[in-house]
């Protein structure tokens, strides 16, 4: 379909611009912005966006303008250029504000949240983003003339359950989940946008599960959001939600699943923001190491880290560290310092952000590492501190992998009775979650003992 446009912009253009021919170009300026919204940026997606802010501001089309402007900011945003975006957007966002401008004030919202991905701005984030939901909550909509205001509504509520999650308030991440699909199933627009608007609250619904550890709940809800992602072809939502469903089926243990899923959501990204890079090579990563693949494991995780330090996305630093602790330990079994500075250091860039679930998962790791190196007190000591953010944070999944170190502890020391003791119990965790590949994998050492 681009091709085509290109084609006759390249006819218009070999006439002299005259203001007919401006609005010729303008219209289909128009067509090809929103198809590269809609299919994921490419190199030359800004030159369509500058060109058609430029002919809207020569015809004087303030409407045209706006949508050009936003689309360019959001182009910046979403390929990591924040600084392009960030001082506009914040006068634009308190300017809607002010004058009840939802077109104004949605749009800046969400070149704003997005921006601050990249610099790890999550309190910044959450202010624009209670903003944003108020005022959609306060304003009396016409959504047929509106029809993506439950899409950013579903986008705004979504992110601000993802941060809440990750710092622990698995609760408030629920209501906002709900929020967000009482007010798409509330507002319920025509199509495509009323599927978009699902897709959307899906996948936070998902998203939730995942990060609680729930598996299977969350591989139904990015399945469902995947197939109204692909009934409307939306293409720039469709690989994250693959490379999620990927995450969701290595919690339940199908690490083949998990790897065929985002290497088919890789296979259809275009630009993408560095936090989005961030994330598909610490998945790969951490589908390799679970794999016992530890050198593909080291090159996804060094990128990773890479990508992290560059666009100073702490948490991100902090969880690669942890990961390339752990790696180092298998590489390396006799470096046992060199793994624990990895796992340490991980941690307090963690704890610099509050990100719990992930903290405690370095404890865990940590404890896994003194286990190895035959330090029993310093594992119980990590366990604990893992242990007892797990149970705050009510994430029981992540419990299990406690009760297999602690089974591994007991096994070490030829305490078969308190070996098996943990490890039926992390059977019985995985068995409540479906998560069926661990269940095997430990019934198979159960067996071993036995």
């Amino acid at each position: 379909m681009l091709s085509i446009y290109n084609q006759i912009l390249n006819i218009l253009n070999k006439h002299p611009e005259t203001e007919k021919i401006k609005r010729d170009k303008l219209a289909i300026y128009h067509v090809m912005g929103i198809a590269h919204q809609n299919l994921g940026f490419s190199e030359n997606s800004h030159v369509v966006f500058h060109e058609g802010k430029r002919l809207s501001e020569e015809l004087d089309d303030k409407e045209s303008l706006h949508s050009f402007s936003f689309l360019l900011d959001f182009y910046y945003s979403c390929t990591g250029n924040p600084s392009l975006v960030i001082e506009r957007a914040k006068n634009s966002f308190k300017k809607g504000l002010e004058s009840n401008d939802i077109q104004l004030t949605i749009g800046s919202a969400e070149n704003l949240w997005v921006a601050y991905l990249a610099p790890d701005e999550d309190q910044k984030s959450i202010e624009v983003l209670i903003k944003a939901i108020n005022f959609l909550d306060q304003a009396n909509i016409d959504i047929k003339t509106n029809p993506l205001i439950p899409v950013f509504y579903a986008d705004f509520c979504g992110r601000y359950a993802e941060i809440l999650s990750c710092t622990g308030d698995l609760e408030k991440s629920e209501v906002y989940c709900k929020k967000a699909h009482h007010y798409t199933t509330l507002n319920n627009a025509e199509p495509p946008h009323n599927e978009l608007a699902g897709a959307t609250t899906e996948n936070n619904f998902g998203l939730l599960y995942l990060l609680k550890g729930y598996g299977k709940l969350a591989l139904e809800r990015f399945q469902k959001s995947l197939t109204l992602l692909e009934e409307i072809n939306y293409l720039r939502m469709i690989p994250n939600t693959l490379v999620r469903m990927g995450n969701a089926y290595a919690i339940v243990g199908d690490f083949d699943r998990a790897l065929e899923s985002i290497e088919r959501g890789l296979k259809l990204r275009n630009m993408e923001h560095p936090f989005i890079q961030y994330v598909d090579n610490i998945s790969l990563a951490e589908i390799q190491y679970e794999t016992s693949d530890y050198n593909k494991a080291a090159l996804y995780a060094e990128k990773a880290l890479e990508i992290s330090k560059k666009s100073n996305i702490k948490w991100a630093e902090g969880k690669t560290n942890i990961l390339l602790g752990c790696i180092s330990r298998q590489q390396e079994k006799s470096q046992i310092k060199k793994a624990e500075a990895f796992i340490l250091y991980g941690i307090t860039k963690l704890e610099e952000v509050n990100y719990k679930w992930m903290i405690a998962k370095g404890y865990s790791e940590l404890g896994e590492l003194y286990r190895s190196a035959g330090r029993k007190e310093d594992t119980i000591n990590a366990l604990k501190k893992a242990e007892l953010i797990f149970v705050e944070l009510r994430t029981v999944y992540y419990l299990a992998r406690i009760h297999e170190i602690y089974h591994l502890v007991y096994k070490d020391e030829g305490d078969f009775p308190k070996s098996r003791k943990h490890l039926i119990q992390a059977i019985d965790i995985m068995k409540e979650f479906g998560a069926d590949g661990w269940v095997e994998r430990y019934e198979k050492e159960l067996a071993e003992l036995t």
